[in-house]
């Protein structure tokens, strides 16, 4: 993209950043527990009064409302603002790394699904398998548009090719993480193994140094992982009470799902955006 028109197509990204983090807080807050996504509208969950448009602006409502609900003057999360703020910054981070392409579409759908898996982990849930799967599908489908329109078909063999490797792994890691939770009752408030799909989506476009980065990240995310589910099933059957320190863990598990965004930005950065 020509250089004139990229400091708009970056303004634009962080601005649709800021709206698809707003969305990912109502994924991450309602999936797990089961409810729809669209219906019915936010409402403060202290009184339960619907919220009006301008009190959904991301960011700028928080900020507005001084970080309070306008009827009963709860206090609201900086979670909120925080989550939007940084999916924000990610998407204009990843599309001028990308240099503006249709590659760019692909990085930021992979970013925000490790964004929505790393926040409902984060809350001691386990993101439902559809949602990585989603997420990884709409990515490959960037990628492809993306090689259709340079011509150049290592654009979606590399991520196909990574996300054949994650779905290895991610096999791999659940039997063995099953022969722990086998021994215990199988709780699904720990972390699981579906990051590591979108994780190969998004390190198999990249060039071989954050390919190589990416896979110790996994392998490293891969052991913290499975470090939780032994923790646990030991927890389970051994005491009936540890539920602070699982959550504890569960949370610093969800935050692995976010090393593959941070890695992956760091090292196309570092290499020029050679992405």
């Amino acid at each position: 993209m020509a250089s004139d028109a990229q400091p708009f197509a970056v303004g634009a990204a962080l601005l649709a950043g800021l709206i698809v983090g707003s969305f990912l807080n109502v994924v991450a807050y309602r999936v797990p527990r089961g409810r729809s996504i669209n219906r019915p509208r936010s409402a403060c969950p202290a009184c339960n009064t619907t919220l009006t448009w301008w009190e959904n602006v991301p960011v700028a409502s928080w900020l507005l409302l001084h970080g309070r609900c306008r009827t009963c003057r709860a206090p609201i999360s900086l979670r909120y603002p925080a989550v939007e703020l940084g999916t924000g910054v990610a998407f204009a981070w990843v599309t001028w790394a990308s240099h503006v392409s249709l590659a760019s579409v692909g990085y930021c759908l992979l970013a925000a699904t490790m964004i929505a898996i790393a926040l409902i982990e984060t809350g001691g849930a386990r993101p439902p398998f559809g949602v990585a799967v989603v997420g990884t599908v709409l990515g490959l489908m960037a990628f492809g548009l993306a090689a259709l329109w340079s011509g150049d078909a290592r654009a979606f063999l590399g991520p196909l090719v990574g996300v054949a490797i994650g779905a290895v792994l991610l096999l791999v890691g659940r039997l063995v993480g099953q022969h722990a939770v086998d021994r215990a009752d199988e709780d699904r408030s720990g972390p699981g193994f579906s990051w590591l799909l979108v994780a190969g989506c998004w390190f198999g476009g990249l060039p071989l140094a954050p390919l190589v980065a990416g896979g110790l990240t996994a392998a490293a995310g891969c052991m913290l992982v499975l470090s939780f589910e032994w923790s646990l099933a030991r927890q389970r059957v051994g005491t009936l009470g540890g539920g602070a320190s699982t959550t504890s863990m569960a949370r610093t598990a969800g935050l692995t799902a976010l090393l593959p965004v941070v890695v992956g930005v760091a090292m196309v950065v570092a290499l020029g955006g050679q992405a």
